[in-house]
């Protein structure tokens, strides 16, 4: 069983669910450690984005929106992407790139539901 899939861990699925209790930073930083473990909840969420991009490109839709929202979540896991040696400052990266990552999910989600 993978751990790092969705729907095999409990605290991750919740989390992108929607909950606080438990945010996977640990499970996040073993994987910016270890990129070849896949697929993960990253590709996950990976896939969905391009199906979800597939889906307005096929319906034509071009609002301005979707578009500003995209960028405005890509620019919040830009700004944390660099790992720094400092492991409180990693800490608190990761977890704004998780809290962007639902923002992400939930904005193709969106999609999916509209399209």
């Amino acid at each position: 069983m993978n751990f790092f899939l969705l729907e095999n861990n409990q605290g991750i699925k919740e989390f992108f669910e929607g909950n606080d209790n438990y945010i996977p930073t640990s499970e996040l930083n073993y994987l910016r450690k270890h990129p070849l473990i896949r697929p993960n909840f990253l590709t996950q969420i990976d896939d969905l984005l391009i199906s979800s991009m597939s889906k307005l490109e096929k319906a034509n839709y071009t609002g301005i929106s979707f578009k500003k929202e995209l960028e405005d979540i890509a620019i919040r896991i830009g700004t944390n992407v660099a790992v720094p040696e400092n492991t409180e400052v990693i800490e608190e990266q990761s977890k704004e790139i998780l809290f962007a990552l639902r923002d992400l999910r939930n904005f193709c989600l969106k999609i999916n539901n509209l399209f």
